[in-house]
């Protein structure tokens, strides 16, 4: 009888641990993916997101990992004002999120095309290095701007925009304020040749490319034929007035 009892009891609590570990498998398994639009990975997307997204795009959130699986809303490859503004209407019930969840944070890989941008900030960094200045950061989240900044002087190459505004209204337009500056060169050469050629001119360029209070950089880049159109905009901490 006692046997049996032991016996029962051993099958009770064998039966018992296969239950808990039922259960750990159960909620590890059932732990959530990554979530387009939570940007501080709590398993919710809230107006927490919402406005760390907001700072980030305004330069006054720098984080050490930027999630561009899960910050990048519209999945254009760029975070900037329309992903926050999106993750707005999210918070307020008026958008809705794709239903996939993200399952990497991996960034998009770059191609041909962002290669180019980046080998340009790297030929500007190494010209400020050269002469004691603190490298750029590259500003994905005003790339929109370089992109219709490049396209505009192939038809109009000046600092005047074809509708007569400044060159500055183009930062303006994506909801980003501060000081900026821009240089433009057109031919049949690469980034590294343009950095170059700005570095060696004597209307200002080289100054605009050392100046000390900049911290960000974005390029833009467009084609036709063999023609490359170069340009660059160099922008300070941005405020939101």
């Amino acid at each position: 009888m006692r046997t049996h009892k032991h016996a029962v009891r051993a099958t009770a609590f064998f039966l018992t641990i296969l239950f808990l570990f039922a259960c750990c498998s159960v909620a590890a398994s059932a732990a959530p993916d990554k979530r387009l639009g939570d940007v501080n990975s709590d398993g919710t997307v809230n107006a927490i997101d919402y406005m760390l997204l907001k700072r980030f795009v305004l330069g006054t959130f720098c984080p050490s990992v930027i999630d561009y699986m899960v910050w990048d809303i519209n999945a254009d490859g760029r975070i900037n004002a329309i992903d926050y503004m999106l993750l707005k209407r999210v918070v307020l019930g008026t958008f809705k999120l794709p239903d996939p969840p993200v399952t990497t944070n991996e960034p998009p890989l770059p191609d041909e095309y962002d290669q180019e941008c980046l080998l340009m900030l790297d030929a500007v960094n190494a010209a400020r290095r050269e002469n004691g200045k603190d490298p750029l950061v590259y500003r994905w989240d005003l790339q929109q701007a370089a992109d219709i900044r490049a396209q505009e002087i192939i038809t109009k190459f000046d600092h005047i925009r074809p509708n007569g505004e400044s060159f500055h209204s183009v930062i303006y337009e994506l909801g980003v304020y501060g000081f900026c500056a821009e240089v433009l060169t057109e031919g049949e050469f690469e980034a590294d040749t343009a950095v170059d050629l700005w570095m060696g001119s004597d209307k200002g360029h080289r100054s605009i490319l050392l100046f000390s209070t900049m911290t960000g950089m974005v390029a833009g880049h467009a084609t036709v034929g063999e023609m490359n159109y170069w340009v660059a905009l160099f922008v300070e901490e941005p405020y939101n007035p």
